[in-house]
């Protein structure tokens, strides 16, 4: 009889919430595509010690089941079918992994999650994705800017504010923007006697897929979720 609201604050970042506005709205037709990626460079040694925890498995559960949700929410479909392939800084730790979804749409989706990117790692890659729809495209980049792409033209619709991390670092007001969004999304939730806009079963769906994905790499099969 109580509320549980699971962590994906990438869902109240500026540009993610106005890219999945759009697509609700049809801006730019039915989703028939969407790639998500987090490429960063540094390793295991620029993550939180927590990351090397033996617990923690990897990359992909730690940090790349954003990832998962962000193409869980901007389709609206779940996934059926992971193949996937994961590269490990040491045994039983994971950096690297690209994994194909089969949802349960005909829309085609992907997810590419990596710390093992050299320096100085690609621009625009902290936490992206590529949407593809029947009549337009979005460009988004969590932490910079949204582009629309219709008609033949690119236009950007969204902007992020730009987040002082050598100076503020991670408490720069820029940053835990999205954060603030979330705690008054749980608390409304509780005052207003619903269930929260991210609930525990969009947890459990997102550990689904990344548990998934270590075991397609183990096996090299396509792992059917649910079976």
């Amino acid at each position: 009889g109580v509320n549980v609201m699971i962590m994906f604050g990438q869902r109240f970042r500026t540009v993610n919430r106005e890219a999945h506005r759009l697509i609700q709205e049809g801006a730019i037709g039915r989703v028939t595509a969407v790639h998500c990626y987090s490429l960063n460079p540094g390793g295991l040694a620029s993550l939180p010690a927590w990351q090397s925890q033996p617990g923690n498995l990897g990359t992909l559960f730690g940090h790349g089941v954003h990832n998962i949700d962000m193409v869980r929410w901007l389709t609206g479909a779940e996934g059926s079918t992971v193949a996937a392939h994961s590269q490990e800084e040491k045994p039983g730790h994971e950096t690297s992994t690209m994994a194909v979804l089969g949802m349960s749409s005909d829309v085609l989706a992907s997810v590419w999650v990596s710390w093992a990117i050299p320096a100085p790692g690609f621009p625009a890659s902290g936490f992206s994705c590529k949407v593809v729809g029947e009549k337009g495209m979005l460009e988004m980049d969590a932490y910079a800017a949204l582009r629309l792409g219709r008609d033949g033209a690119w236009t950007t619709v969204a902007e992020q504010a730009p987040i002082d991390w050598k100076g503020k670092g991670m408490l720069d007001p820029a940053r835990l923007e999205a954060y603030q969004r979330q705690g008054n999304e749980f608390l409304n939730s509780i005052r207003e006697k619903r269930r929260p806009s991210v609930t525990g079963e969009d947890g459990r769906a997102a550990v689904a897929v990344a548990l998934a994905a270590y075991e397609s790499s183990k096996t090299k099969q396509t792992v059917r979720l649910g079976d």
